[in-house]
């Protein structure tokens, strides 16, 4: 029995220390994950510290943003009170200068009358250099076939004076026209003049006697204005036409005398037309713009053509 017993307590002493070797292995196993969770443990610290770190910077960051995102957002709403104000003294300034405006357009004369006068074209300008040039005896009459070509005459030289005269505002008073009851409208100093002179004839040796017409209007285009003045001229009725009062413009001449130039012009020198339709609608925009889009303004066209006293709808 005691043998029995022995051996039974060596075979629980067996298996106890093969219970010992699992559970030290089992501690060893446990150590060795303990260290590795430490370890992470460790490296999540150092991570948590970092992000840390970054978060107080990124709330620094974020409260600087905010201090800044305040101080902007004062200063657009002071930028909008100030703009807010701006537009309406703009408004009331506008309103008095669309009153002033009025009041110098009807103090100038609601009808106003301007007058250009174009260049020669080449026609033309062969035209005079052929007359200027033609020979002519002492007496005025042209010279006989045998006879040779001479130089100008000073009276040829005459022929190839201008027949349009623009006497400024001294011109007028040293003239004396201003005295003569003929050259009502051309002695008006509000006036712009011109001076029409009756072309050269040959009078057959007797002294040339040659008539003068002055006339006086509210603008006068030389030869020499562009495009560009006569719109400087034409503005101010267009933004009357802008301010709500009616305005009609039109050009009247014979043919050829470059009212189609004047109206419409090239691509290159734009006419009337097409720099009132810029400014008319440059206009609707900005008036569309200092409403913030709260109004619409609207621009209808009608064409029409009047030919032989008669309206034809294009």
């Amino acid at each position: 029995e005691i043998q029995d017993q022995v051996s039974q307590l060596q075979s629980q002493v067996g298996s106890l220390k093969d219970d010992l070797a699992n559970s030290q292995q089992q501690a060893e196993s446990l150590s060795h994950q303990k260290n590795e969770s430490d370890q992470k443990l460790h490296e999540l610290s150092n991570q948590l510290q970092s992000l840390t770190t970054h978060l107080e910077v990124a709330q620094g960051t974020i409260s600087s943003l905010e201090d800044k995102l305040r101080a902007k957002n004062e200063y657009c709403e002071q930028f909008e009170t100030i703009e807010k104000k701006l537009i309406c003294e703009k408004n009331v300034l506008n309103e008095i200068r669309r009153t002033l405006h009025n009041k110098v357009i009807q103090l100038t004369g609601n009808i106003r009358v301007y007058i250009r006068v174009r260049p020669l074209i080449s026609s033309e300008q062969q035209l005079a250099a052929t007359l200027a040039t033609r020979p002519s005896s002492a007496s005025g009459r042209p010279s006989s076939r045998g006879s040779i070509a001479s130089a100008p005459s000073s009276q040829q030289q005459q022929q190839q004076e201008e027949c349009f005269h623009f006497p400024g505002v001294a011109d007028r008073k040293i003239n004396g026209a201003s005295k003569s009851p003929n050259y009502t409208s051309f002695s008006d100093l509000s006036k712009q003049t011109i001076e029409l002179t009756e072309p050269h004839r040959d009078r057959g040796g007797l002294n040339p006697r040659r008539k003068k017409w002055k006339y006086g209007f509210d603008k006068v285009f030389n030869p020499v204005n562009d495009q560009a003045d006569v719109w400087e001229g034409a503005e101010p009725l267009v933004q009357s036409a802008i301010d709500g009062h009616k305005v009609c413009m039109f050009a009247y001449g014979q043919t050829s005398s470059g009212k189609t130039h004047t109206m419409i012009g090239d691509s290159v020198n734009r006419g009337l037309i097409p720099r009132a339709v810029e400014k008319l609608f440059a206009s609707k925009k900005e008036i569309e713009r200092s409403f913030a889009g709260n109004v619409s303004v609207s621009i209808k066209v009608e064409l029409l053509e009047i030919y032989n006293e008669e309206v034809f709808d294009l």
